[in-house]
């Protein structure tokens, strides 16, 4: 009842980038309510309605030729130059981190209605009424396509929301399994190794007895102790001695911590290569080098880092990581080993910070494009 109320009085036509006399076609045929409500200091999107002709795509007709575009409403992606505004939802903890932000900058540029949820005030129905999701107490209408950035701090709460949405038939360029496999150290390695990709030499292992063998096929100290909670830094140990292996390791064991030792790799010089890859293609790549005395992976000096040559190698080695692991965009940490490039780490939600600022790469737009081949796949299929 209240969305009948609302739509007599909150109607209007979203057409970005088009003459007037296209707009006046168009407008019989999709119109959108856009009422926004207030839950304390939060908004929520309590509803969206589009109209479409019977058989009509999230496609917009052929423009004429050599019709004048201000290219607002363009899309510089293959198939997305005719794309209808889209309502998107972005998955994120923190409004005003830059990736964000970008994301937001990005789909308006594009013609589209961006809405960045915080997944903590997501409230999940589950039941034989079928799939709902409430934010702020406010159902949540069903979006056109959903963009997570699953952040370590929440990730299992984050994933059941992703879950949910993908439930309810939402498109989304990485899916909850796959962002949960690049969260998981064993399982990563697991695919990845098995697909033939190389990875840096590991092992785990559960007894005491067993750790002078485990070294020995690693080749020897130093190693890294590596904790399983997932491929966070701060559950990386460097130890450079069996007695002092031995001790850390009974003592993760006692609390119930499952570890991985892995081979270290060294290179403080040269570091590693973050590759940014998007539907199997590797748009640019920064070289990361060590902070001098920090030995674990990941910590780096804010901004750090300069632009590394993309070579045939490193997008072979990138390229089939994330397509092994199910992502159409991830970040690939590469290491030069004893045998050339090994994958250190995949991340389903890498920043465009860095990436953006030395190569002039647009990653956000390049993300938000592949998400919208996604979500036009799946309506050309439905």
């Amino acid at each position: 009842r209240e969305n009948s109320a609302i739509q007599s009085s909150w109607m209007r036509a979203s057409i970005v980038g088009r003459t007037d006399r296209e707009n006046s076609a168009i407008q019989s045929s999709w119109m959108r309510a856009s009422i926004v409500g207030r839950t304390g200091k939060s908004l929520f999107q309590c509803k969206i309605i589009r109209k479409m002709q019977p058989g009509q795509s999230l496609l917009a007709q052929p423009e004429p030729a050599g019709a004048a575009r201000d290219g607002t409403g363009t899309l510089p992606g293959p198939g997305l130059q005719r794309v209808l505004p889209m309502n998107i939802y972005v998955l994120s903890r923190r409004r005003n981190a830059y990736s964000t932000r970008r994301f937001v900058k990005s789909a308006r540029q594009r013609g589209h209605d961006l809405h960045v949820l915080d997944p903590l005030k997501c409230t999940l129905l589950l039941g034989t009424g079928g799939h709902q999701i409430l934010y702020d107490s406010a159902p949540l209408v069903r979006p056109d396509l959903l963009l997570a950035r699953v952040a370590p701090t929440c990730w299992e709460y984050g994933l059941a929301v992703v879950e949910q949405f993908e439930m309810m038939r939402v498109p989304t360029v990485n899916r909850a399994a796959s962002i949960a496999r690049t969260l998981d150290g064993v399982r990563s390695l697991q695919h990845l190794a098995h697909a033939g990709v190389p990875v840096a030499a590991s092992v785990m292992v559960r007894s005491p007895t067993r750790l002078r063998q485990a070294v020995k096929k690693l080749g020897g100290m130093p190693l890294v102790i590596k904790l399983l909670k997932g491929n966070f830094v701060v559950g990386s140990l460097l130890t450079d001695s069996h007695q002092a292996a031995e001790s850390t390791m009974e003592a993760l064991w006692d609390l119930g911590q499952n570890i991985l030792l892995q081979q270290y790799l060294g290179g403080e010089e040269a570091g590693e290569v973050r590759a940014f890859v998007v539907d199997g293609k590797v748009l640019s790549a920064i070289r990361r080098p060590r902070i001098p005395g920090e030995f674990r992976r990941g910590v780096r000096r804010p901004d750090d880092g300069t632009l590394a040559e993309v070579t045939p190698d490193m997008t072979r080695v990138a390229a089939r990581a994330a397509r092994v692991m199910g992502l159409g965009v991830a970040g690939i940490d590469l290491q030069e080993g004893p045998e050339g490039l090994v994958v250190m780490d995949v991340h389903a939600s890498p920043g465009f910070r860095t990436v953006e600022k030395l190569s002039g790469v647009d990653a956000a737009g390049a993300t938000l494009d592949s998400a919208l081949r996604v979500a036009l796949r799946r309506a050309r299929s439905a």
